[in-house]
């Protein structure tokens, strides 16, 4: 089975168990009340929403392109913007490792071995993950959230742990050696070395800090679409407290390593806004609103992309 079956294979079974969890969630918290809130939405917020989020995803795609580069892969920018677009449609695997199907298209038409790209991936979700760490912990210092304080301490610990294994040639080994056995990803395993040697690039401090700063003005676009969300359900929430609690139920749904972070994301997003005294079926109906205009807008995004991708030939540099 090749990886492209595979990853096709496991797309349905989760996009089954997503639909399932989405019917209950809204069942839960009472689904007459639920299509009561979707009533009330001010949908002229909708148009600014997606604007907000396609320019993150933009600027996202405009860090592949620097980390590409950075490997020494230079490829023309419009394809490498749909090369990040049709990663997106991968988005609700665990902790978006699907994106990997990136560096299967970056071999076939380039001819990159797969092993040299995919710490790409992995450095994407880091500098996502640093970058939302980096707003909600200064954000929730300024209104000060101390609800948050072990929870964002735990994860920049494992952050900063991270970048310790990194550059650690013994303890990526180990890890590689786990990766490997995973059967569409044994092509790692057969040069180790030009993955190490790819990843360990990505510590360095000029492109920490080149990923951050991109990240940054990404996932601050990002902020600014998911405070529109809130002004569409008319929550008079300010910017700062409305980054903490979209980012922190983001973050909280990525390290789960559930597919999308469905159920973690939307449980800590109606937990945090009850802190608040929010209703449940408000709360909930905003929840799967500003996920339905973020993370299941570009999934959609990444799948027209897709369309086109298939379609490159295989042109060997």
């Amino acid at each position: 089975m090749n990886f492209l079956s595979v990853v096709r294979k496991r797309a349905i079974l989760i996009l089954i168990f997503i639909i399932i969890f989405y019917v209950a969630f809204a069942i839960f918290y009472d689904a007459s009340q639920f299509f009561a809130n979707v009533e009330k939405i001010n949908y002229f917020f909708i148009p600014l929403i997606l604007l907000a989020f396609t320019a993150s995803i933009m600027i996202k795609s405009l860090r592949q392109f620097l980390f590409l580069r950075h490997i020494g892969i230079n490829i023309p920018l419009k394809q490498n913007i749909t090369l990040f677009f049709s990663g997106l449609s991968m988005l609700f695997t665990p902790a978006g490792m699907g994106e990997m199907i990136k560096s299967h298209f970056l071999a076939k038409r380039y001819d990159h071995p797969v092993p040299k790209t995919i710490p790409i991936v992995l450095v994407e979700r880091y500098h996502d993950a640093l970058a939302l760490f980096s707003l909600i912990a200064i954000f929730a210092i300024i209104i000060s959230a101390d609800f948050l304080f072990f929870p964002l301490l735990v994860i920049g610990i494992l952050l900063l742990v991270s970048i310790i294994i990194v550059r650690q040639k013994r303890i990526l080994e180990i890890i590689l050696n786990q990766i490997s056995r995973i059967s569409f990803l044994k092509k790692i395993g057969d040069k180790s070395s030009e993955f190490n040697e790819s990843l360990v690039s990505f510590s360095s401090k000029k492109i920490l800090i080149s990923g951050w700063v991109f990240s940054l003005a990404a996932w601050s676009l990002d902020a600014f679409g998911i405070y529109l969300c809130f002004q569409a359900f008319e929550l008079d929430f300010n910017f700062l407290l409305t980054t903490v609690i979209g980012f922190s139920s983001i973050l909280f749904g990525a390290i789960s390593l559930i597919p999308g972070g469905i159920g973690i994301t939307e449980v800590s997003f109606v937990a945090l806004l009850s802190l608040y005294d929010v209703d449940s079926s408000l709360s909930s109906s905003l929840a799967l609103f500003f996920r339905l205009l973020s993370i299941w807008y570009a999934t959609c995004l990444g799948i027209i992309a897709m369309r086109f991708i298939l379609k490159w030939n295989p042109i060997k540099q």
